[in-house]
């Protein structure tokens, strides 16, 4: 899911993928976090940096600070629709995102 409120997280994923895409078995000690409030609840996410590229699609992100909600290790996965995580506006802010909201629904990062 493409997320433009999501600016601080570049990517927050389900705990099972984080731990895949930054190399780590837990949470703690992680680098980087983000205190705050979330439908007036407040929210603690751990962050660390992918341990190799990550892309959506063919579109390279390099190596970005990946989040996860510990309270809520398989939040995306719950969804009610397929839903792996949420990419926030940073990892795109050189670029330019195009949405084709036509029946044939495509998403695109032109660099």
């Amino acid at each position: 899911m493409f997320d433009t409120g999501s600016s601080e997280l570049p990517l927050n994923v389900d705990l099972a993928t984080w731990c895949t895409l930054t190399n780590r078995v837990t949470t703690e000690g992680a680098p980087t976090n983000c205190q705050g409030s979330a439908w007036g609840k407040p929210l603690f996410i751990p962050g660390a940096p992918s341990t190799g590229l990550v892309s959506i699609g063919k579109a390279p992100l390099c190596r970005i600070t990946i989040f996860t909600n510990p309270a809520q290790p398989t939040g995306f996965a719950d969804w009610p629709v397929q839903t792996v995580g949420v990419l926030g506006n940073a990892p795109v802010w050189d670029g330019i995102v195009v949405l084709d909201l036509t029946a044939k629904v495509r998403f695109a990062i032109i660099h």
